[in-house]
């Protein structure tokens, strides 16, 4: 049967399933000194800044309405260029017939107002008296026309809010649109800001604001100075270093993913960053393609260890999600999983599907303690594939799951597979685990 025939049962199967993978990639957590990452960072670069320089968020006065008692009319709303009265209007008129006509208007002027004409009503507008929700409506255009204008105003303003707020604004995730556009001035002003201990100010010892900088920083350094870029991630707390991959490195070009996996192999584990880099190895339909996969591998030079890795971590994705149906597996669903995995890299599609046997047992007894038709089934299949040709490493994560009690699978039945194990030594070592 040729695996094109094979693939089609499995492919939402593996669409979910690799939903759900990358929905949890991106779940760690910070916890390291802040103290320790700005130190590192700042001491790698060697750039000064002013105090004066840094950027501050006035105290803000929120009340009721304005008391001007604008009455605005259509044609005022849109020919006026009076930013503040337009504003109070915006403000008095939240749930009026002119709300939208006037925040249209003034989200048309920001696009109009040269830089300083916009600094200068974001800084006036922190002394004016109107509803948080205006106010945050109003700065979010605003900031994001700065970004163009005066990104070091505007990503000073999104530092200085997060210091003020504890959270971290949505904007500064743009800051690599300003590292593309003139690099020298975005990694200047960054700099400098580390320098002048814009970041010092943190919740709980940590500053999260920092990791959506170091990111855009690192990703557009892989190109044009790897060194620097594997310089700066080792300045990351290593505990930090996954959350900023999965969270900042989503647009690495298919020609940098060399370079990218490289920085990784040299700054992470091989269990840690084998998760981050699978996403650039392997499509959403990736189950449609193994030879995709397969040359995506080359191209970052994937070592057997990584390979061996990627499969026997995808093989319990798609296992697990598999076990999580009603359903009895069947033959079939082993199969065409073992065929796929053959195509993707040969040498590792034995353990793959061995681990692959182990997640779909433990997945299974967590629903019903009872599944003594699914061991009987698996431990069949897999003693089938081994004696068709497969090598031990199909059998040997049953025994150990059996031996561990990790997985449901009666230790007399993995007995019965261990007992297959070609290497003499590693079968009593086998044997030695199911006593």
């Amino acid at each position: 049967m040729k695996i094109t025939q094979c693939v089609p049962p499995l492919v939402a199967l593996i669409i979910a399933a690799a939903w759900l993978a990358n929905l949890c990639s991106a779940s760690n957590t910070v916890s390291q000194d802040n103290a320790l990452l700005r130190e590192k960072i700042a001491n790698s670069r060697n750039v000064s800044i002013s105090q004066d320089e840094r950027p501050r968020v006035r105290e803000k006065r929120e009340s009721s309405p304005s008391e001007d008692g604008i009455k605005p009319s259509a044609e005022w709303v849109s020919s006026s260029r009076d930013w503040e009265k337009l504003l109070l209007c915006l403000n008095d008129d939240v749930e009026g017939s002119f709300y939208y006509e006037t925040e249209s208007r003034l989200e048309k002027l920001a696009l109009e107002m040269s830089a300083e004409e916009l600094t200068a009503a974001l800084t006036e507008m922190a002394d004016i008296s109107i509803l948080t929700r205006v106010r945050n409506r109003v700065e979010w255009f605003m900031l994001r026309e700065l970004e163009k204008k005066n990104p070091a105003f505007a990503f000073g303003q999104y530092v200085a809010k997060y210091q003020a707020e504890g959270v971290v604004p949505q904007g500064i995730g743009r800051f690599s649109e300003w590292i593309a556009r003139d690099p020298a001035a975005a990694t200047a002003w960054y700099d400098s800001q580390l320098t002048a201990g814009s970041f010092d100010k943190s919740l709980g010892g940590k500053s999260p604001v920092l990791l959506p900088f170091e990111g855009a920083l690192i990703s557009s350094l892989l190109a044009t100075d790897p060194a620097s870029a594997e310089q700066r991630l080792n300045a990351v707390p290593p505990d930090q270093r996954g959350q900023m991959i999965s969270q900042y490195f989503s647009s690495v070009s298919e020609k940098d993913q060399n370079a990218f996996a490289e920085m990784l192999r040299r700054t992470m584990p091989v269990e840690q960053y084998m998760g981050l880099i699978k996403s650039k190895v392997m499509p959403f339909n990736y189950l449609s393609d193994p030879a995709a996969i397969q040359k995506s591998l080359d191209r970052i030079a994937a070592t057997p260890e990584e390979r061996s890795t990627l499969m026997a971590t995808e093989a319990g994705v798609i296992m697990d999600f598999a076990a999580a149906r009603p359903q009895v597996p069947t033959r079939e669903t082993f199969d065409e999983f073992r065929k796929w995995a053959q195509v993707v890299d040969p040498a590792s599609a034995d353990l793959a599907t061995g681990s692959g046997f182990a997640k779909y047992l433990e997945r299974r007894s967590k629903e019903n303690p009872d599944i003594a038709e699914e061991q009987d089934l698996i431990g069949k299949i897999a003693i089938g594939y081994h004696d068709s040709g497969a090598g031990d490493a199909i059998l040997i994560p049953l025994i150990e799951g059996s031996g561990s009690g990790n997985i449901s699978f009666p230790k007399d039945k993995a007995r019965a597979l261990a007992t297959k194990i070609s290497d003499p030594i590693l079968r009593e070592e086998l044997l030695q685990k199911l006593n």
